[in-house]
């Protein structure tokens, strides 16, 4: 089972008509393959960086498959979350982005106020 598997499962609950999968199913199953070739990169040391360029559109319709480093990979999850939240209005969080994780210790943080102030040498 997939990252997205869940998200996947409620949207296909909806789909009335079978004969087409829609294009959100389609994004949701790329980025659970996307994450998975990441892990799998990580896990076996691929190289970060490859020596050859992709635009964009190179990389948003490339096989899971045919990529080889994690930048690419890297590169297609965010076209991948940027085309379900432009296209398909579907808004992914990672699990360090969400909001409301953002300002959970709001009474613990110091302001710059609350710095110490370097002494002054006369």
């Amino acid at each position: 089972m997939g990252r997205f598997y869940r998200l996947a499962q409620e949207l296909a609950n909806q789909i009335t008509d079978r004969s087409c999968v829609p294009f959100e199913m389609q994004l949701l199953w790329r980025l659970d393959d996307l994450y998975q070739k990441r892990e799998l990169l990580i896990n076996a040391g691929a190289a970060y960086k490859e020596y050859y360029c992709f635009t964009d559109s190179d990389i948003r319709y490339t096989l899971v498959e045919h990529l080889c480093s994690i930048e690419s990979v890297d590169r297609a999850i965010n076209l991948a979350i940027e085309d379900l939240k432009n296209k398909c209005g579907i808004i992914i969080f990672e699990e360090d982005d969400s909001p409301e994780q953002e300002f959970v210790n709001c009474e613990n943080q110091l302001s710059l106020f609350d710095l110490p102030q370097p002494l002054k040498v006369a």
